[in-house]
């Protein structure tokens, strides 16, 4: 039997402050979803939420300069399913692009905007879909 994937997407994005970022979203499974720093969003019938921490490296080619290699940014998530709390890094070029969280498969689709930017500024783009059995768990 195929198994079906729901997908939840997790953008990070330098738009503002996180002043300015509202502080909890409850998007859709399947539905991209773009998170601000220290933004989380909710999956209440998963019990699951995701908080964007922080980007602890990004070495991302400018967009006004030409680069041989795009660079990578690593984003750092607390990923809380039911009391268990578990933090997960994922990058936009290197691996692991995507992390098994309780049933669910979270991808990081985007970084933007390109650097150089203040840590304020960035928000994820990500998405889950449903966990293969064979992979292992959060």
């Amino acid at each position: 039997m195929r198994l079906t994937f729901a997908t939840v997407v997790l953008a990070v994005v330098a738009c503002g402050t996180s002043s300015t970022v509202q502080p909890r979203l409850q998007p859709r499974l399947e539905q991209a979803f773009t998170l601000g720093l220290d933004q989380t969003a909710e999956f209440p019938d998963l019990h699951l939420s995701i908080t964007f921490r922080s980007v602890p490296s990004d070495s991302r080619c400018p967009r006004t300069v030409q680069c041989v290699w795009e660079g990578n940014a690593e984003v750092r998530l607390e990923v809380a399913v039911r009391d268990q709390v578990r933090w997960v890094v994922l990058n936009t070029a290197l691996e692991p692009r995507e992390a098994v969280v309780g049933s669910q498969r979270l991808l990081l689709r985007a970084v933007s905007p390109e650097p150089p930017l203040r840590p304020e500024h960035y928000l994820a783009l990500s998405s889950f879909n449903r966990s293969e059995s064979s992979r292992p768990a959060c």
